[in-house]
């Protein structure tokens, strides 16, 4: 049946994800200054230099906050796949796909240092789609642009009543918690935000003709 089809794409987008985070995982590390200064200069960072450093004390928060944000992307993801599975539309993943092609598209091209004093490690809780391992696949952000495409759909669903307050939690939350752990640079940020909107509006045009295919009436 089509549905079975749409579930083999998700299943499928899934394992694509993980195999290219594998392959980033094998890249030869950009090694650190030896004079321990970072070239890229971030002012975000500089701002909130004393934050951080509360974080790099409180091991227990640190871990905290990156299973939160690991938490969110996991049922976020979880939900989008579903409702692209068993609703009217493909639209969702058809975003994810295409957010997440630009990312390793251009993980491929921009490799960069990890910030100094980044924390990145596992928190001691599973999760469906973040990989530990993975420590400087920085540009893109995939937390934030993630964050921000779910957002724009969770709008749609919710109306502005509700999807506006859900959604820039969702987003300020995965935000902050990048950027004070040091996760990512602001560029990172800053970028996958609009890369977020552009790919939100291109999904949205894609859309109905994928849907033609994988929504049509009959069996597979």
């Amino acid at each position: 049946m089509l549905i079975l089809l749409r579930a083999l794409v998700v299943a499928s987008s899934i394992y694509f994800w993980h195999l290219t985070q594998s392959m980033l995982a094998r890249r030869t590390p950009v090694p650190h200054s030896t004079t321990r200064v970072s070239s890229i200069h971030d002012e975000v960072h500089s701002l909130t230099s004393t934050m951080h450093a509360k974080l790099a004390a409180a091991t227990q928060l640190a871990n905290f906050l990156l299973a939160s944000s690991s938490a969110i992307v996991d049922v976020l993801g979880l939900f989008l796949f579903t409702i692209s599975v068993f609703g009217s539309t493909f639209e969702p993943v058809v975003g994810i796909i295409l957010l997440f092609t630009l990312r390793q598209f251009a993980q491929s091209f921009c490799h960069l240092q990890p910030p100094q004093g980044i924390i990145w490690r596992n928190p001691g809780v599973p999760s469906l789609f973040v990989t530990y391992d993975v420590k400087d696949d920085l540009f893109f952000s995939g937390h934030t642009a993630f964050a921000v495409y779910g957002a724009l759909i969770l709008h749609s669903i919710l109306g502005d009543l509700v999807g506006l307050p859900v959604g820039f939690a969702l987003v300020f939350f995965q935000i902050s918690t990048v950027l004070l752990l040091r996760v990512h640079y602001t560029m990172d940020v800053f970028t996958g935000i609009f890369c977020a909107l552009y790919i939100h509006q291109l999904s949205h045009k894609l859309s109905p003709s994928i849907d033609n295919f994988l929504f049509a009436t009959g069996t597979m």
